[in-house]
């Protein structure tokens, strides 16, 4: 959040991780196709936070790889990151 409220007097009440680049736009320069970018539901903006009686925000699981699009979705981070814990635990055993 302070990192928002840093931010504001540049770019208003809009969230942005890198002040010199959209992280859609940096995001889609690692791809192999612009297309393969997934949205996520609430595009452009997610209306509400998810919460950990409803996690229903987006997380993108690819490989061992696990992303979230904002500080909205941590619950549905946090629910996927517990998820891949275990299995990778249980693929150890």
């Amino acid at each position: 959040m302070a990192c928002h409220n840093l931010t504001r007097l540049w770019l208003g009440d809009y969230f942005m991780t890198y002040p010199e680049i959209y992280m859609e736009d940096d995001v889609k320069q690692h791809l192999a196709l612009p297309e393969d970018f997934e949205e996520g539901p609430g595009f452009p903006i997610p209306l509400h936070k998810d919460t950990d009686a409803k996690p229903d925000g987006f997380a993108l699981l690819e490989g061992k790889y696990l992303s979230a699009r904002w500080p909205g979705d941590v619950h549905r981070f946090a629910a996927d990151f517990v998820n891949l814990l275990a299995s990778a635990t249980a693929n150890k055993v």
